[in-house]
């Protein structure tokens, strides 16, 4: 074997175990890069259903609450009725007690915090909300900044 047919072969082996070296490196397998491994099995968990990783949240639907507002004793029944497609959300707010008060509603999601508005008054009221399971709460406010509180609604 000539010296130079020595070194081509050594340099194969040593680039083709650097290759294996790195391509082992995420740890479970799936060349993914993730290093999700089933605790139980420790096998590599598909992408997207490793520890940690969440469905996405779907707020469609009929969300009973209240909000406190600061002339009022005591808080203030609310709906919203809102239909979710992809982070785009549209909908209806009303005070279940005036059937007259019924709102367009738009808004967006983003992981579990929804941002709904809709205007009333000759004002933008915004909604602030965190999504957890069939909760939503959070805090609300008009563009003006005047009046402001805190909101908790329940699907229905």
């Amino acid at each position: 074997m000539k010296a130079s047919e020595l070194t081509r072969i050594s340099l194969l082996v040593f680039v083709t175990g650097i290759f294996f070296l790195f391509a082992g490196c995420n740890g479970d397998g799936d060349g993914n890069g993730d290093g999700d491994v089933s605790p139980s099995t420790g096998a590599a968990s598909p992408p997207g259903e490793g520890e940690g990783s969440e469905s996405p949240i779907d707020v469609t639907g009929t969300w009973d609450g209240y909000y406190n507002y600061a002339s009022s004793s005591s808080p203030l029944d609310y709906r919203f009725v809102l239909v979710q497609s992809d982070s785009s959300i549209t909908g209806t707010g009303t005070m279940p007690s005036d059937p007259h008060s019924l709102l367009d509603v738009q808004g967006t999601i983003n992981g579990n915090n929804v941002i709904l508005k809709f205007t009333a008054w000759g004002d933008t009221i915004w909604w602030d909300l965190v999504v957890s399971g069939n909760t939503m709460a959070g805090t609300y406010n008009d563009s003006s900044r005047s009046w402001s509180g805190t909101a908790s609604f329940t699907r229905q």
